[in-house]
């Protein structure tokens, strides 16, 4: 059919090779689709499927209909203008919109009365209007239909101008007057010329007024046989298609029409005279002041005789034209929104001024698992934590008067049923006066970020943690050796030499990835600092690993061992040999680290063991005690120094000795 796109180029093709040529003629300039809805002369109001309610409307529509814009955007046009029971036109455009709703066809009323309420101001009380609509449909990438452009225009003035506000009525009736009349004359051949004389008095005035109507119309108005000859072009057609009224009769009007339009034009035809339904068609027509084809929208209705019989057709064809070229940049524009839409990594959506979302992305209903119509509304709220929801409202409704809607949440996510930290931000969109028409905002994973914040907050703590440690150690090794120190200049190297063992177990600390320090890196690196020779130094044991709090006083206890062993024991005498060895044990269900140190082949000071004791000795048997639940043991054997420090184990792998 010449209404389907995809048996004929259709006004996509054509625009697709309007669009080549003008590209190789002249850069192509940059149209504002809005601003021509907004501009157009034509009253033009855009329903919402399948509701009907007014999604948008330009300013010559609020003119017709005497509305303010603010006043009608949510409502339909039922509510809006409460019809007056005399009148059918409510009726009437309620048929029309659910025959779009479901023909996905646009649908045109020539004419049809609907009443509008004066202001209070003008008197009050109903206005006699006529109106001649065309409803379109706006289908979205999918198929499915998404809205309808309403199209409206005031013929009051061509209706009242005959002197009578219900012609199309008086028509009808009048035909109906004529068969009964007809009727009538058959019954006696008395009253057959007078009965004849009305019959055809009454015929004529019926056929003025239609005539009289179909040229007041702006469509352009015929009268058919079943089977698409014309018996009467209107003069609108006449001047519209450039034909006399001889050359449109029968079959030469489709001289006027595509020539790619007329099989489907005729086939339609055939059917509608088939089967008795309305004829329906869409077609280009060639206007003749300047041979542009044209799209119209062409419709005719059967008359029938008093036995059902079909006796000629009457229809009109309105132009649609602009309607479709209109329909196809806003159907393009909206194609070009969602593809840009759908790249976007966040979850975009749309929403009323109360945080009624209106539309969700793809992205959104992909993560959540919601539909679009769960989404809708305030039921986007079901993918929120419980626990943010009434911060979240509390956000939304702060953010009216200000207009800006900054807020954090959690967001289930459809593949794990988890919740993940979302970031929302979003503005109002606002009409001429300023007004808030709706809210386009995102919604930004931002879990990653947020687990980084926490992370860097634990590791701030854990520093300022290690650093009033460190400063209390410092502070307490300075204490101890001033104490013990005979001059400054003893004080000044042991107090050096204790300040780097402290500064080689930060080193370690601050290289590990964990919160673990490996007991024989500990261990060897201690020694190495001190210079032991590794034929008289045996170090073994299990791969252990202990604690970071633990390390720093482990450490300084090494330190003193091996400081006290350079001076006086295995490693200042050239016999001596030294053992430093662990294992793990376990007593009661808790494993701990057993760590021996053992010097041999030392000769001890003849004035007696107990005379080595200090510093050192007080950090292994009263500090690491207290500090790390230790148990502690330190001798000064006849040939060296034997020390036994035993230390909880957080974490023992299980793998082969080595040493």
């Amino acid at each position: 059919m010449a209404n389907q796109i995809a048996d004929s180029p259709g006004p996509i093709v054509l625009a697709r090779d309007n669009l080549v040529r003008r590209r190789t003629e002249r850069p192509l300039l940059r149209v504002d689709f809005q601003a021509l809805f907004d501009a157009s002369p034509a009253p033009l109001v855009v329903l919402a499927a399948p509701d009907f309610a007014i999604m948008a409307a330009n300013d010559a529509y609020l003119r017709a209909s005497m509305t303010v814009r603010a006043d009608i955007l949510g409502r339909t046009p039922f509510d809006v203008f409460p019809a007056d029971p005399a009148a059918s036109g409510a009726r009437e455009l309620r048929a029309s919109l659910e025959r779009v709703l479901a023909t996905r066809r646009t649908d045109a009323l020539a004419m049809h009365r609907w009443d509008i309420l004066r202001p209070e101001a003008a008197g009050g009380g109903f206005e006699e209007r006529w109106w001649s609509t065309i409803n379109t449909p706006v289908l979205d990438p999918s198929g499915q239909l998404s809205s309808i452009l309403m199209r409206i225009e005031d013929v009051t003035m061509l209706v009242t101008r005959q002197g009578d506000s219900a012609v199309r009525d008086q028509i009808a009736r009048d035909q109906q007057d004529v068969i009964e009349r007809l009727r009538e004359a058959n019954t006696g051949l008395a009253r057959e010329d007078a009965t004849r004389r009305r019959v055809e008095a009454n015929l004529r005035a019926s056929e003025e007024r239609f005539r009289t109507l179909a040229t007041s119309l702006p469509q352009l108005v015929f009268r058919s046989l079943g089977t698409g000859d014309r018996s009467w072009p209107s003069p609108q057609w006449q001047v519209y298609a450039g034909q006399s009224d001889a050359e449109s009769r029968g079959y030469g009007w489709l001289e006027a029409v595509h020539p790619d339009d007329r099989a489907a034009t005729l086939e339609a035809w055939g059917r509608a005279n088939a089967t008795g339904d309305e004829y329906y068609c869409e077609h280009r027509i060639r206007r003749a002041a300047d041979g542009a084809y044209r799209w119209h929208q062409t419709r005719a209705v059967p008359l029938r005789d008093d036995r059902g019989g079909i006796t000629e057709w009457v229809g009109s064809s309105a132009d649609v034209d602009d309607m479709r070229r209109l329909q196809d940049q806003l159907a393009m524009t909206e194609r070009q929104l969602r593809t840009l839409v759908d790249g976007v990594p966040q979850l975009i959506w749309r929403s009323s001024n109360k945080g009624n979302w209106t539309w969700a992305s793809p992205q959104w209903l992909d993560f959540t698992g919601q539909r679009q119509m769960e989404a809708q509304g305030r039921g986007w709220l079901a993918a929120v934590h419980p626990d943010d929801r009434a911060a979240v409202q509390a956000v939304w409704e702060a953010a009216r008067p200000h207009g800006l809607l900054d807020v954090q949440f959690r967001v289930r996510r459809a593949t794990d049923g988890g919740y993940v930290w979302h970031r929302t931000r979003s503005v109002p969109g606002r009409d001429e006066a300023g007004r808030v028409v709706e809210w386009l905002g995102t919604t930004t994973d931002i879990q990653d970020l947020k687990e980084a914040q926490e992370h860097q907050q634990v590791l701030l703590a854990e520093l300022q943690h290690r650093t009033r440690n460190l400063l209390a150690v410092v502070q307490s090794i300075s204490r101890q050796t001033l104490r013990r120190s005979g001059s400054l200049a003893e004080f000044a190297a042991e107090y050096e030499s204790r300040l780097g063992a402290l500064s080689r177990v930060q080193s370690l600390l601050a290289r590990a990835n964990s919160e673990t320090i490996e007991l024989r890196h500990l261990v060897e690196g201690e020694l190495a600092a001190h210079g032991s020779e590794a034929e008289r130094v045996q170090v073994g044991g299990p791969a252990v690993q202990l604690a970071a709090t633990s390390v720093q006083a482990l450490a300084l206890a090494l330190h003193e061992l091996a400081t006290n062993a350079v001076k006086h024991g295995a490693l200042g005498q050239p016999t001596g040999r030294l053992e430093v060895v662990w294992r793990v044990e376990e007593e009661e269900g808790k494993r701990w680290v057993a760590l021996e140190w053992r010097e041999s082949g030392v000769t001890m000071p003849a004035a007696g063991r107990q005379a080595r004791k200090g510093y050192g000795s007080e950090l292994i048997e009263r500090a690491l005690p207290y500090q790390l639940k230790a148990k502690t043991r330190i001798e000064f054997g006849a040939d060296g120094v034997r020390c036994s420090i035993v230390v909880p184990a957080p974490d023992v792998r299980p793998d082969a000795s080595v040493g």
